[in-house]
C-alpha cells in the first residue's frame, strides 16, 4: 500500500504476527488472513505482504518451483514483497523464545546462511530495479560479546552479506538493504547506538571487503553504507526513552541507511501500584520484555526481562516514575493515564499539518514501513479488540489516519 508518491513510501504488516513456521504454514496464514485483511481495507492497488520467514519455511521457498507457485500467486492476488522479516531463524511462537530469538547471531556462518537466502528470495519477488529491505539481530545480544574478537566476526559476517548483496545487485537490478534492527539490551539497543557502532563496524567490514574483491578502501565502505543499514522501530526506541523523530533523523544525518521504519507501540507504565498489579497479566513465557525504569532522579535502570522487573518493585517500586516495557501493544490500544503505551510519542501534531514523525517519514528517509504488533497471540484477552483480521485493519487504520490524514486505503496503490 502506497502513502505516499513523491518519494514514495509504501507500508505493509508483518506476517510474525501469524503462528506459522513451516512454508505450508506461513502460505496457509497469507491466504487465510492477509487476503481478507486486504479486502476489509478496500485496498485498490497493491497490497504488500511483509514476510516472515523461518529458516526451514526458507528452504521450502528457494525451491525453484515453489517460489515460481508463490509469484504466481501474488501476482494473482494483486500481492507484493518488498520486505521480508529475517530476525527469528527459528520458531518464533507457542514455545519460549525470549534470548533464543537472537540465536544464531551475526558471529555464526548460520545467520549469513539463512539472511542470503531470504534475499535470493526477496530478489525473485520484487519487480526490477527496485529496492527491498531484510530486518535482521542487531548483531547479538549484549551480554554474548566479550571480546573485540566477537565484534571483528560480526564485521566481516555482515561484510560478506553486503558482498552477497551487491552480487545479487550486479546480476538483477534488484537492490536490497540488510538492516540491523536495534533492540534493547542488544549489541545496539537504539539509534545512539547505533550511531556510535556501526562506523567502527564499518571500518573492519570495508576492510574485508576491499581485501576480497579487489577494490579501493573508500569504494569497499560505498559499498557497506549502501547494503548495510538499519530497521528502526519505534517501540524499541521509545522503550530506551529515544524520541523516534529525532532518532530517525539522527541517524540519516550520520549517513546511514534506513532499510525501513516498524510502526509499533510498547507498554509504558506510571508507578502506581494498581499498576504493578496489572503489569502481573504480562509477564508472560514466550518471548523477552525487557524494562527500562525511569527513576524519580532522572537516571534510567534496566531489566532483562519482566519478571526481574516485578522482583525488584515488591522492595522500592516508589524510586521509579515510569516504566517502559518491551512488549508490543496494538496501536489502537489507549489505556488509561498510569497504563498506556508509547504511541504519543509517534502521534503528536496536526494531522492536517503533519505530524512531525510523519512529516520525517515523508521526506524520503526511508521508502518502507511495516506494523508490527507480534505480541497478539500473548497479549491478555482486555487488551485485544475483537479478533486478529479485525484488529489488524484497525492499526492499518490508525496509521493511515494518525500519520497520513489524507490518505484513502481504496485509492491506495
Amino acid at each position: 500500500m502506497k502513502v505516499n508518491d513523491n518519494p514514495p513510501l509504501h507500508l505493509t504488516y508483518c506476517l510474525n504476527v501469524h503462528p506459522a513456521e513451516s512454508w505450508e504454514e506461513t502460505f496457509d496464514a497469507i491466504r487465510t488472513y492477509s487476503l481478507a485483511i486486504r479486502d476489509r481495507l478496500g485496498v485498490g492497488g497493491k497490497f504488500a505482504l511483509g514476510l516472515r520467514l523461518s529458516n526451514q519455511a526458507a528452504c521450502t521457498l528457494a525451491d525453484e518451483n515453489v517460489l515460481d507457485e508463490f509469484a504466481d500467486f501474488l501476482e494473482g492476488e494483486n500481492l507484493n514483497v518488498f520486505t521480508i522479516n529475517g530476525f527469528a531463524y527459528g520458531e518464533f511462537h507457542n514455545r519460549p523464545v525470549k534470548q533464543d530469538v537472537y540465536k544464531p547471531d551475526w558471529r555464526s556462518e548460520s545467520r549469513l546462511e539463512y539472511t542470503m537466502k531470504l534475499a535470493r528470495i526477496l530478489s525473485k519477488l520484487l519487480p526490477p530495479n527496485s529496492l527491498g529491505s531484510i530486518s535482521t539481530v542487531p548483531g547479538s545480544y549484549r551480554e554474548w560479546i566479550r571480546s573485540d574478537r566477537d565484534f571483528e566476526e560480526i564485521a566481516v559476517m555482515l561484510a560478506r552479506s553486503a558482498i552477497g548483496l551487491m552480487e545479487i545487485h550486479q546480476n538483477t537490478g534488484k537492490e536490497i538493504i540488510l538492516a540491523l534492527e536495534p533492540e534493547p539490551d542488544c549489541l545496539m539497543e537504539g539509534a545512539d547506538d547505533a550511531i556510535k557502532l556501526l562506523p567502527r563496524l564499518a571500518k573492519v567490514g570495508a576492510n574485508y571487503i576491499a581485501e576480497t574483491c579487489g577494490m579501493p578502501f573508500h569504494e569497499a565502505m560505498q559499498r557497506w553504507k549502501r547494503y548495510i543499514g538499519l530497521c528502526l522501530d519505534t517501540a524499541h526506541l521509545s522503550v530506551n526513552f529515544e524520541d523516534p523523530a529525532e532518532a530517525i533523523t539522527k541517524v540519516s544525518q550520520a549517513g546511514i541507511r534506513i532499510g525501513k521504519v516498524q510502526i509499533s507501540a510498547a507498554l509504558q507504565v506510571r508507578m502506581t501500584t494498581d499498576a504493578l498489579n496489572r503489569l502481573a497479566d504480562f509477564a508472560e513465557p514466550v518471548y523477552l520484555h525487557q524494562v527500562k525504569a525511569l527513576r524519580t532522579d532522572g537516571k534510567i535502570d534496566s531489566f532483562p526481562d519482566l519478571p526481574a522487573a516485578l522482583a525488584a518493585a515488591r522492595d522500592k517500586s516508589d524510586c521509579w516514575r515510569q516504566w517502559r516495557v518491551h512488549f508490543h501493544l496494538p496501536l489502537f490500544f489507549k489505556g488509561d493515564e498510569d497504563f498506556t503505551s508509547t504511541i504519543k510519542d509517534i502521534s503528536n501534531g496536526d494531522i492536517e499539518l503533519g505530524g512531525r514523525f510523519a512529516q520525517i517519514l515523508t521526506s524520503g528517509i526511508t521508502q518502507q514501513l511495516e506494523i508490527e504488533t507480534y505480541t497478539y497471540n500473548v497479549l491478555p484477552e482486555r487488551i485485544r479488540g475483537g479478533n486478529i483480521i479485525e484488529d489488524i485493519v484497525r492499526e492499518y487504520k490508525w496509521v493511515i489516519k494518525e500519520l497520513f490524514g489524507t490518505i484513502k486505503p481504496g485509492n491506495a496503490d
